[in-house]
């Protein structure tokens, strides 16, 4: 996908650092889960942009239709957020030069979400 989509690369840095606040990872797979009606990993392009908009701060209208083209096709109005949330736990820390700090896979976190899980508030890890 990175080297397909290079333009890409500093916005899934932008929004893996923003995601490794507990808060903001589980705001943001919330509001993919909450437009996914039909559990397939899909959200409308429209809600896929308003979820970052709304969860991420500092990132760009121009920078958002980027990822949107990136991850849909363009005879498609639907975007999958799971191979988005699986690329930001991949590829967000490579380009940082830090440490991954993702214990579960997006697509774990999206199954415990939909089984009930979420933050331990103890130790602010997803449970």
């Amino acid at each position: 996908m990175i080297a397909k989509h290079p333009e890409i690369a500093p916005t899934l840095k932008k929004i893996y650092d923003a995601t490794q606040h507990p808060s903001v990872q589980t705001g943001l797979i919330a509001g993919f889960k909450r437009s996914d009606q039909g559990e397939s990993g899909l959200c409308h392009k429209d809600e896929f942009v308003n979820t970052i908009f709304e969860s991420i701060r500092g990132v760009k209208p121009a920078e958002l239709m980027q990822l949107v083209n990136a991850f849909s096709a363009d005879y498609d109005e639907n975007v999958n957020y799971d191979d988005f949330l699986t690329m930001v736990d991949r590829h967000g820390g490579d380009f940082g030069g830090h440490e991954f700090k993702f214990h579960q896979t997006a697509s774990e976190k999206i199954s415990d979400i939909r089984r009930g899980g979420g933050i331990n508030a103890e130790n602010r890890e997803f449970i």
